[in-house]
């Protein structure tokens, strides 16, 4: 064979920067590498790390501190000991049939063909082999499945199970499972409950089970409305809880009143500062959440702001006392320029500000 005939069409990435050193004269290779790259900045990323400017300082509010969920996480350093609770919940749920090797395999399987969708889900590359991915999604969905189970169903729980028999615990695991960083895609849990044994005696959808197991976390009383909005389309768990977070209508109007978060209790910390860094992240987001907790860090200014509040029934303060309130939403707001025009309570403000200028209370809302 001829070796002047032959066309060099190898393209070498070079260096951290991405250096590129074309070898021969053809375009196929970069445009097929230019391709290559631009569909790795996938529509379907959903799950992110929290941007520096929310965590520092706050670590504790994105950083599980009992259960690693998805790949960010996992294998981290003091989360061991739950991994053991992981491998013993999928036992418990795979054995309830007794071809527990077939199920397994359908399931592995299923994440096979499902590995590279998900992986696109997250922010970050990531650094696992194909079994060690798949092997993640598998234990780490069927924990999730297995502990909504247990909990809308106490007889499935073994006696003395440690993450119901300590309230601080299920509190811990809830909290962690809340976490931006600490997710799985939705359909990798919808795919893998759809092939695992299901308990006779439980009755529901996984969306109900995953509602009923997050229903202390979401504000409001009309359950029939909360899990329709629930329900609706979401990328993962975190993204659903938000979904029950969100208005009916599309843009408060000076004339509009406003629907609010209500119940402020012990998970309101880590689910605000969440959601905040979902909307942050999210290109396609409008910023509900963001637009709320700055709204109301204006608005409430000492403890008889929120006295007032409290006494018509627009919150619900379960943190102790009324002069926790105020220093809770500052802590929550870090640059109030993070959303500019996309203020949702744009309008509600300009009611605000102009019943201020009416009594001469000569202070703006934003």
């Amino acid at each position: 064979m001829d070796s002047g005939n032959l066309k060099q069409e190898t393209i070498t990435i070079v260096g951290d920067h991405g250096r590129i050193a074309e070898m021969g004269n053809s375009s196929d290779a970069l445009v097929s590498l230019i391709k290559e790259k631009m569909e790795s900045v996938s529509p379907s990323l959903c799950i992110y790390i929290v941007p520096e400017i929310l965590r520092k300082g706050n670590e504790n509010s994105f950083e599980p501190v009992l259960v690693s969920i998805g790949p960010f996480h996992h294998g981290k350093q003091g989360l061991e000991a739950m991994e053991k609770h992981k491998w013993r919940y999928l036992r418990a749920l795979l054995n309830r049939k007794p071809n527990l090797e077939s199920v397994l395999d359908d399931c592995v399987k299923a994440m096979k063909q499902l590995e590279q969708r998900a992986r696109k889900c997250y922010e970050e590359p990531i650094n696992m082999s194909s079994n060690e991915f798949v092997e993640m999604m598998i234990v780490d969905g069927c924990f999730t499945i297995e502990l909504f189970l247990s909990y809308s169903r106490k007889e499935l729980r073994q006696r003395r199970e440690p993450i119901f028999a300590n309230s601080w615990m299920l509190f811990s695991v809830r909290s962690d499972m809340i976490l931006l960083e600490n997710q799985l895609p939705f359909f990798v849990l919808q795919r893998l409950f759809e092939l695992v044994p299901f308990p006779k005696q439980c009755d529901g959808s996984l969306l109900e089970l995953a509602f009923r197991f997050f229903r202390i976390v979401i504000p409001g009383d009309d359950d029939d409305i909360l899990h329709e909005k629930f329900s609706r389309e979401g990328n993962h768990l975190l993204d659903l809880v938000r979904n029950t977070y969100l208005p009916s209508y599309q843009k408060v109007t000076p004339k509009q009143s406003s629907e609010t978060l209500r119940n402020i209790h012990n998970y309101t910390n880590n689910l605000l500062r969440n959601l905040i860094a979902l909307e942050l992240c999210s290109v396609n987001s409008t910023m509900y959440i963001t637009s709320y907790v700055l709204f109301m860090d204006g608005l409430i200014q000492s403890p008889n702001d929120v006295k007032v509040l409290r006494q018509h029934k627009i919150i619900t303060n379960c943190l102790g006392n009324d002069e926790m309130v105020p220093e809770f939403f500052k802590k929550l707001v870090c640059d109030q320029n993070i959303i500019g025009k996309d203020n949702f309570y744009s309008g509600l403000c300009e009611q605000v500000n102009a019943y201020n200028r009416r009594t001469h209370k000569w202070f703006n809302l934003f």
